[in-house]
């Protein structure tokens, strides 16, 4: 079965109860890993309008299902952490990356899916028996300066670019991801009461329970 065939949502769109924006992140990571299990890599891989991105996963869905097995997961995973070499803070962030990309990608292959689709005989997830990093301190520690930042950005983009100010203005000073800055509604903004709720809409759905909230911003 070509890679394609699974990935491509032929069968997992009709297994999955995981929301769109999910669901391609689960997909991107584990064409990320058959990538560089493979060696398949292409300078033209970001290439969206030329065409050069597609034809880079054509490559990679090209790719025999049955080929990516535990075996081959498990080196890519030894081959991506050694290439951090000895710096422990490239190691650090290496250990984080393996981690996202091996969560993200077994659950295209969850028990629970693999029951309800047809596939090789004698398959089983490519992810089965292939263990995670230790878990790494996620503790943020800022190293830019804030202050000088908005004042860069009022005197760049405050005029020039007002709704580039904007995303800055949320994502700075309300801590809003991309996608909720993107699909945030006026209805969401409360100016008598100076708060903005967050929270699942017609056009977009929170990334998690704990996402959805009210911030309160202090006028000065």
């Amino acid at each position: 079965m070509p890679l394609k065939q699974w990935v491509n949502f032929l069968q997992i769109e009709e297994t999955t109860s995981s929301r769109g924006r999910t669901l391609s992140e689960y997909i991107r990571s584990f064409r990320r890993i058959v990538a560089g299990a493979f060696r398949i890599d292409d300078p033209k891989k970001y290439d969206y309008r030329g065409g050069g991105r597609s034809a880079w996963l054509d490559r990679i869905d090209s790719i025999p299902l049955e080929k990516v097995t535990p075996q081959v997961v498990q080196s890519w995973k030894l081959d991506f952490l050694s290439r951090a070499g000895q710096n422990p803070a490239k190691q650090r962030t290496a250990r984080i990356s393996v981690n996202s990309a091996l969560r993200a990608a077994r659950n295209l292959f969850s028990p629970v899916r693999l029951k309800f689709v047809t596939l090789p005989t004698g398959f089983s997830s490519p992810f089965t028996d292939i263990s995670l990093e230790p878990r790494q301190a996620m503790s943020y520690r800022s190293f830019f300066d804030i202050k000088k930042l908005i004042e860069d950005a009022q005197t760049d983009l405050s005029e020039s670019d007002r709704e580039s100010f904007k995303v800055f203005l949320l994502a700075s000073m309300v801590g809003l991801r991309r996608a909720e800055i993107d699909r945030l509604e006026w209805t969401a903004f409360d100016w008598q009461l100076d708060k903005l709720h967050i929270g699942v809409t017609e056009h977009f759905a929170v990334k998690s329970q704990g996402s959805i909230g009210v911030l309160t911003w202090i006028q000065n």
